[in-house]
């Protein structure tokens, strides 16, 4: 992968939950929310498919938290993250909405 340096001060890669709990833009944390949502879903589709136990069921439900908390709607409002663009002499509060 390839950046433009005169777009990108620095770059990282990052664990999703990384993302999740750290200062970043409520767009980037929705689309890496709506990621671990369906990587969690098909965790749910493949427990639920195994064959039935105690276990397995304490597992489907589990997994069943996970995915409603991972899909939860997003607080709608100004959010607590500000877009800071030194270089550019720009800083702004960012609205979220559905």
């Amino acid at each position: 992968m390839v950046l433009d340096e005169k777009e990108y001060e620095t770059s990282q890669w990052m664990a999703p939950q990384e993302i999740l709990d750290g200062d970043f833009h409520p767009a980037l944390q929705f689309a890496v929310r709506s990621l671990c949502a369906r990587r969690k879903w098909a965790e749910l589709q493949t427990a639920a498919a195994a064959e039935r136990t105690p276990s397995n069921d304490a597992e489907v439900a589990s997994l069943t938290r996970e995915l409603i908390t991972l899909t939860a709607d997003p607080k709608v409002g100004t959010s607590g993250y500000r877009v800071v663009a030194p270089a550019l002499q720009y800083e702004c509060a960012v609205q979220t909405m559905l």
